[in-house]
């Protein structure tokens, strides 16, 4: 495009290719319970024509920690073992092909989470970023909070007391029954 001799074509091709040479993938749950062990899929996309070198890295974080998979990939369901810290792995992607790192880690607290992992190269590098939402485990009781008071310091046990309060004035499941609502305030 010109402004003296309007549209032009070439008389040869332009290549032209905006395709990045490296890049990586992360998938995982968008929401988990708290202790439940998470495995987040890192998909490593090399679009050069020679192989490369890729390190991964999981960067370190105060709201999760990094399940050490055994040999043979055993894994304690219940009680696994866990580092924190940022943790890397090394590994060669061949050339226009993809590798896939499984990365395993349990959140530490509760609410959202940010779980950022980097890929780099010799020529590049890339940062994803996955925001899970960790949630309690169990069910919630609404109706009551249990409670063992000692009478002797009662004044101070109650000011520490976090109740949930509702305005329901019977009981669900009959009529008959008379529920006794006090207010801490």
């Amino acid at each position: 495009m010109n402004k003296i001799y309007g549209l032009h074509i070439l008389p040869e091709d332009i290549i032209f290719d905006s395709t990045k040479p490296f890049f990586i993938l992360v998938e995982g749950p968008e929401e988990a319970s708290i202790g439940e062990q998470i495995g987040l899929r890192v998909t490593v996309i090399n679009y050069q024509w020679i192989e490369i070198k890729a390190e991964i890295i999981l960067l370190a974080s105060d709201d999760y920690r990094f399940v050490e998979v055994g040999p043979l990939g055993i894994v304690s369901s219940y009680n696994p073992r866990t580092t924190d810290g940022e943790h890397q792995h090394l590994i060669y992607v061949k050339p226009i092909s993809h590798m896939i790192v499984h990365v395993p880690i349990v959140a530490t607290r509760i609410g959202e989470i940010e779980v950022n992992i980097v890929g780099r190269t010799q020529v590049a590098r890339d940062i994803a970023t996955m925001t899970i939402q960790i949630t309690s485990d169990g069910v919630p009781v609404h109706l009551h909070t249990s409670m063992l008071l000692d009478m002797r310091n009662e004044a101070y046990l109650i000011r520490y007391l976090e109740t949930e309060h509702h305005r329901r004035s019977h009981h669900s499941l009959s009529r008959s029954v008379q529920t006794l609502y006090f207010w801490i305030a």
